[in-house]
Order: C-alpha cells, then sequence, then structure tokens
C-alpha cells in the first residue's frame, strides 16, 4: 500500500492511542494488575488483569483508527480562532448588542488560549480536545452572529406599527369601496400586510434567540476558562470529564444553532417574498 495513503490512518492512530480516557483505561490496567499481584492472587492473575486491559485500549484505538469521522478529524489542522478565517471579525457586526455578545464570546476563548499556552506539556496534551471544542464554540458563534446581524438589518429597515397602520388603511379602503374588484384587491394586499407584520415579530423572535445562543456559548467558554486554569499537571481524570462535558454542549449547541438557521432561512425567505 502507499505509504501516503497510510499517513492519515498513522495519525488517526497516535490521536486516538494518546486520548486522555484511553490512557487512563491503560494506567488503571497496569495499577489493578499490580494490586492482584500483590494481593496474593499470583503474576498470572495479575497479567490476566493486564492483558484484558491492553486488549479494551487496542479495541478502542481500533474502533476509532476505522471511523473516517475520527480519522478525518484527527488530520483537520487546528487553527487558533485568531488564524481562522472563518472566524468573522467583530467590527463586521453592525448590531450593537450582537456585536458586544460576539466579542465577549472571543474574549474568553482567548482566555481559554492563554490558560492552554501556559500550562505544562502534560496537561496540553490532556486538554487539546477541549481547546479544539472551544475553537468549534467559537466559529458555531461566528455563523450565528452573522444570521442575526442580518435580521437586525431588517428589522430596522421596517417598524411594526407602520406595517399595521397601513394593514388597517387598506382594510378600510376595502371596506368602503363599492366596486367588488376592488373590494378583493384591498383585501389582498390587507392580507399580504398583516402576514408581513406576523413575520416581522418572528424575526424579533429569532433576533432574541440568536442573543440569548451567543450568551449561552460566552457563558460556557467563561467557565470553561476558569476550569482549565485550576487544573494542575495531575488532574488527568478531570481534564477528561471536561473534554467530554465540553464536547457534549458543543454538540447540543450545535444542534440547536443548526435549527436556528434553518428557521431564520425559513422566515427570512418568508419576509422577502
Amino acid at each position: 500500500m502507499d505509504p501516503d495513503r497510510l499517513a492519515p490512518l498513522r495519525k488517526a492512530a497516535i490521536a486516538s492511542a494518546t486520548r486522555p480516557g484511553y490512557l487512563t483505561l491503560l494506567g488503571v490496567s497496569m495499577a489493578a494488575a499490580i494490586g492482584v499481584d500483590l494481593a496474593g492472587m499470583g503474576a498470572a492473575g495479575g497479567a490476566a488483569v493486564l492483558v484484558l486491559g491492553v486488549l479494551a485500549y487496542g479495541a478502542l484505538v481500533a474502533m476509532d483508527v476505522t471511523n473516517p469521522d475520527f480519522v478525518r478529524r484527527a488530520n483537520q489542522p487546528r487553527l487558533r480562532v485568531a488564524d481562522d478565517d472563518a472566524i468573522v471579525s467583530p467590527r463586521t457586526i453592525r448590531d450593537t448588542l450582537l456585536r458586544q455578545a460576539y466579542e465577549s464570546v472571543l474574549a474568553n476563548n482567548e482566555r481559554c488560549q492563554k490558560a492552554y499556552d501556559a500550562a505544562t506539556e502534560e496537561l496540553k496534551r490532556s486538554i487539546e480536545e477541549t481547546l479544539a471544542r472551544s475553537g468549534d464554540l467559537v466559529r458555531v458563534a461566528s455563523r450565528v452572529v452573522t444570521k442575526g446581524d442580518t435580521i437586525s438589518g431588517y428589522l430596522s429597515s421596517e417598524r411594526p406599527e407602520n406595517i399595521e397602520a397601513e394593514a388597517n388603511r387598506l382594510a378600510a379602503l376595502a371596506a368602503a369601496t363599492g366596486d367588488a374588484k376592488a373590494r378583493e384587491s384591498f383585501l389582498v394586499a390587507t392580507e399580504s400586510k398583516k402576514k408581513q407584520l406576523e413575520t416581522y415579530r418572528q424575526l424579533v423572535g429569532l433576533y432574541d434567540q440568536v442573543h440569548a445562543q451567543l450568551k449561552v456559548i460566552d457563558t460556557s467558554l467563561d467557565g470553561l476558562s476558569a476550569k482549565i486554569v485550576k487544573l494542575r499537571a495531575t488532574d488527568v481524570q478531570e481534564a477528561v470529564s471536561i473534554n467530554e462535558s465540553i464536547s457534549t454542549h458543543v454538540e447540543t449547541v450545535s444542534a440547536d444553532i443548526a435549527a436556528l438557521e434553518d428557521s431564520v432561512e425559513a422566515t427570512m425567505q418568508e419576509y422577502r417574498a
């Protein structure tokens, strides 16, 4: 087989073999094997425990290496957020509230990066995945703040009271005219304005959801930076717990924001219609 084709698998194998959770399992197996031997159950018993641990460790690594998604993630370059072109600059966000919330997200992520940079090499290996997930949160925030800013632009170009007044005026014209065709046209225009007002109110709600999601991401990164600062080099299990927690949180937030983005897109299409 071409050595170049094996390179991604080798990188994935290294990434998997050094995952904190897997290393913890291996360490626990070794400790248990020693404990069994010292307890008087003999070297054979200790060896059996160690073999089971190694087999479990190897099986986990094998599952990762045969998982295309894991191989892809392991071979993706991990950019610092500051160097990632996918991250929009807060200067491009016109809405003040959203810009301030987004700036806070970036600031808290930078605190996470600085805490990581100040950690020992051993601790860095344990929390590398955590830092990658914090970057994922920023990328999600970058996407959603852009959507929110677009909504804000539409909302600022209209006034709901003006839309409602126009709908009432058209309804009054429909009631006043004696011509059936004119009445029908006025009523169609009235319904169009009422639909526009309903969509406007939906956009207000979506804007609030965008702002709220940015706050969720902001508080998550704020808490994460504090946890990283408190970690010691020996807190491998705590690092594993943080990795698992932030990964689950990123999946939840990403799913929520993906659904929000779909709602924004559908509502914006209605607004433009």
